[in-house]
């Protein structure tokens, strides 16, 4: 008990006073120019649409001196519903620096249950990804009460919506006119202001609100990789990949809260239907849990091709690795089977569906 109070103290003298901005901020300062989020969204065959840190910030700040003109004040909410692509972390960003509370919502919520969502924490603005997501929010936009409505793809933006182009643009417009009190909002976030409001996914009654401060985030993101050991690295590059929605903490830790506060490339899956060509560099890409093998859970920056057991096991490793998972030849020192997140070809399995 004496150790985890001592962990405990350590950590929250660490995080004293700090907000995810901050901890962004310094992560930008170190990282500049080595990548930092990646997707696939327009670019066919090899190759990933890369920003690199100093992108997302200045990109990030850009669209938060656009809220500030479209009127968001400091504590205002900013729904998402998007995959996770470039954009979805870039509003994300840019809410944060304009003092607001980012919000990423289920996809898959009926327009019923997104018309609760709107209802219970007022957006000023919602960033919608497609048509598809258009037509959940119908409902809510139809009350009038949210202020600007936004779509990422050019095809479904509806008349009287801003397009994310428009949105980029006027942000660029506007960046120098309120570039002071964008810096000022971003500086002034509290650590017990609200980081995110996370809606559950509605499958036992109505989606209900869990406000998480900047306080609970840093404290989170620090105990977590100690307790993983991914604090000390040296070196090493970070990389992983976002599979599973924002809206779903453990995601939300792993593909944005992390990276933001240590650095890292951050390799951002839309559609988990199109793992096969990513996955085929899943020897150099790490994940929160090797697809399709729910009960091997891995650290989301430990490499599945690299990952070695930390601790001695009491009983006899496995012969086998979980159905439809080869497994290498190579043998660790230790004489340990290495799973090398390859998938067998001699059964095969239902596609992923995200709940």
């Amino acid at each position: 008990m004496t150790d985890v109070l001592t962990a405990r103290e350590e950590i929250e003298g660490l995080i004293k006073g700090r907000s995810v901005a901050h901890a962004f901020a310094d992560t930008v300062a170190e990282q500049g120019d080595n990548p930092a989020f990646s997707d696939k969204i327009g670019i066919e065959g090899p190759g990933w649409r890369t920003l690199s840190w100093q992108e997302v910030r200045e990109q990030g700040l850009d669209l938060a001196a656009a809220f500030v003109e479209l009127g968001v004040q400091p504590g205002d909410r900013i729904a998402i519903m998007s995959a996770n692509r470039v954009e979805h972390v870039l509003a994300d960003i840019g809410a944060m620096h304009a003092g607001a509370t980012p919000m990423s919502i289920y996809n898959t919520l009926s327009a019923s249950q997104v018309a609760y969502v709107a209802e219970h924490s007022e957006p000023r603005v919602v960033i919608l990804e497609t048509a598809d997501h258009l037509q959940r929010w119908n409902e809510a936009l139809a009350t009038g009460k949210i202020s600007h409505l936004v779509v990422i793809d050019p095809s479904a933006t509806p008349d009287g919506a801003l397009s994310w182009d428009d949105l980029v643009a006027l942000g660029r417009s506007v960046r120098e006119q309120h570039a002071a009190e964008v810096d000022r909002r971003w500086q002034d976030i509290d650590p017990d202001h609200p980081a995110t409001i996370l809606y559950t996914s509605g499958t036992t009654g109505p989606p209900k609100g869990v406000v998480i401060s900047h306080r609970s985030v840093l404290f989170e993101v620090e105990s977590g990789n100690r307790t993983a050991g991914l604090q000390d690295r040296g070196d090493e590059e970070n990389i992983t990949v976002s599979y599973l929605p924002f809206a779903h903490i453990a995601e939300r830790v792993l593909g944005i809260y992390i990276p933001q506060v240590g650095g890292g490339h951050v390799h951002l899956i839309g559609d988990p239907h199109s793992w096969s060509g990513p996955w085929a560099r899943c020897a150099r890409l790490a994940s929160s849990a090797c697809p399709g093998s729910g009960r091997r859970s891995r650290p989301a920056s430990v490499a599945c091709s690299r990952w070695r057991p930390t601790r001695p096991r009491s009983r006899p490793w496995p012969t086998r690795w979980p159905s439809g998972w080869s497994t290498s030849s190579r043998w660790s020192s230790a004489t340990r089977p290495v799973p090398t997140c390859r998938r067998s070809t001699t059964r095969s399995r239902p596609p992923y569906s995200p709940r």
